[in-house]
């Protein structure tokens, strides 16, 4: 994602297909995780199928998936944290 935003001359760092690796994988990882992992990983994906066509050109886009992102990382990094 932040390849295709903010370096998109970088193609080969920029390919959707890639990105869509990275979301499925979040997703399916979130399976065996707790129900708010899940539902955090299904919004990213949503988020993701809506807005990865405009990251370029549409900065709305980029801003609802960074923060679909920044959501993710945060309730993972809480539940890390309360494993201990």
């Amino acid at each position: 994602m932040f390849h295709r935003r903010y370096d998109p001359e970088l193609v080969i760092n920029g390919n959707a297909r890639t990105g869509w690796v990275y979301i499925l994988t979040i997703k399916d990882l979130s399976k065996v995780l707790p129900k708010q992992m899940e539902s955090s990983a299904d919004a990213l994906h949503l988020a993701w199928s809506e807005n990865w066509q405009n990251l370029q050109s549409n900065n709305a886009a980029a801003e609802n998936l960074l923060a679909e992102l920044d959501m993710m990382r945060d309730k993972t990094i809480t539940f890390l944290t309360d494993l201990n």
